[in-house]
């Protein structure tokens, strides 16, 4: 709380700071091809980051450029659509991600990857369709990949539709651009052995209808989910609590559940949304099953809003909960494995004025809560200090944090809207 850019990289305050530049161009082109429609998609993405989290310095660019030529043709009751994408990434970075084998200089990542898809749409009747798909990618350094893709939209009458997919999906992962917990802290980074990329199979069902009534209409949104991965990324942080140790898991991992989102509407100016989702996310390897770090089983989102057409002033009431979450402990640790159950509320006022002109007001986390030592050893961000009256050993780790760190927060401000 004390940081301030002095101590931007040194030891004295811990504190992070991220420094990012971007450029991006996206466009589309449609070919003169006549009746044909050929379009040509094209992007351009540059990134640069120069960032500290405590000491730990993290400097990094990255190139982006993709192209893809699109066709598609439509029939009476058959859609057809092919393309041919490819991509190229350049990156690198001050980490062991880009690094020589010697670890004595860097050697940036560079990814080519062409490929061709092609999808299509089949309505044999009004009430049943067929979406049928397949990518083939050809990655520089693992080779061939392939993502097909198969979904069904059955409608009964008009507000009942339930659609049922299944495919298979590839990512490539950069340690340090999407988990910043391997720069965040005092743990020293290990890369077991050079990644694999991770791969899925996933499956769901979903089914949607509406309710009309008197007072308006209610809106249901029911979804079953799975999903199978291989070559999963995961990070350690029990092994060793001065390290967090990234490697492929042996074995596979399993995301599976099912949501639910009610939505009322009201014609007196009252809306109700509330949707839940229960999750099992967990990892087996060498038939041991161990769950996923902050994962909780259940979650929840509510949304409550009035407004008064006369004066025109709209409440806002929104909130989040989320059930207890396995969290990362070391030895003898005096936090416990599990967080509580817990609800970040909020409240806003909108106050239309004229001419497109508001003034709205509100509290966030007007409840205050505040998770309870996600911190370990806070006073001592750089470890200057751990032999000093510390019988356990511990050594400063944030990775324990499961809810925002910041209390009750009012704000106020103007909108004004053009129209």
């Amino acid at each position: 709380m004390q940081w301030n850019k002095s101590f931007r990289g040194t030891d004295s305050v811990y504190g992070e700071s991220i420094y990012t530049q971007r450029v991006e161009l996206i466009g589309v082109y449609q070919l003169p091809t006549g009746k044909e429609n050929l379009f040509l998609d094209y992007s351009y993405n540059f990134h640069y980051q120069d960032s500290y989290y405590g000491t730990i310095k993290y400097l990094a660019k990255q190139h982006v450029v993709f192209a893809q030529l699109r066709w598609s043709k439509n029939w009476k009751r058959i859609s057809l659509l092919a393309g041919a994408p490819f991509r190229f990434i350049h990156y690198d970075d001050n980490t062991p991600a880009t690094a020589n084998d010697l670890l004595t200089a860097t050697k940036p990542s560079v990814t080519i990857l062409p490929g061709v898809f092609v999808q299509t749409e089949w309505k044999p009747i009004e009430q049943f369709t067929v979406l049928a798909g397949i990518r083939y990618e050809y990655h520089n350094e693992h080779k061939s990949i392939f993502s097909p893709r198969l979904s069904f939209k059955i409608t009964q009458y008009k507000d009942h539709t339930i659609r049922l997919s299944a495919g298979n999906g590839f990512r490539v992962v950069n340690l340090f651009t999407e988990d910043h917990a391997a720069l965040t802290g005092a743990r020293k980074v290990m890369i077991a052995e050079k990644l694999k990329p991770e791969q899925s199979w996933n499956g769901n069902v979903n089914y949607t209808t509406m309710v009309q009534h008197k007072l308006g209409f209610v809106g249901i949104d029911v979804s079953g989910f799975y999903t199978y991965f291989t070559n999963k990324i995961v990070a350690d942080f029990i092994t060793d609590p001065q390290k967090i140790i990234y490697d492929n898991l042996n074995g596979y991992a399993v995301s599976a559940g099912a949501s639910a989102n009610l939505d009322f509407n009201f014609t007196n100016g009252l809306k109700i949304l509330i949707g839940g989702t229960y999750m099992q996310v967990y990892q087996v390897e060498n038939k041991i099953r161990t769950p996923q770090f902050h994962a909780p089983n259940f979650s929840a989102t509510y949304a409550i809003s009035y407004t008064f057409n006369k004066i025109g002033l709209s409440i806002d009431y929104t909130g989040k909960m989320n059930s207890p979450m396995f969290l990362p402990v070391v030895p003898n640790d005096f936090r416990p494995s599990k967080s509580p159950w817990f609800c970040i509320m909020n409240i806003q006022f909108t106050q239309k004025i004229q001419n497109g002109l508001e003034l709205f007001a509100g509290v966030k986390n007007f409840l205050n809560f505040i998770p309870k030592n996600p911190i370990l050893r806070p006073d001592d961000p750089f470890n200057k200090q751990v032999s000093v009256d510390n019988p356990n050993n511990y050594t400063f780790d944030p990775s324990y944090n499961y809810a925002p760190i910041q209390g009750a927060k009012g704000y106020v401000g103007l909108r004004y809207t053009l129209k």
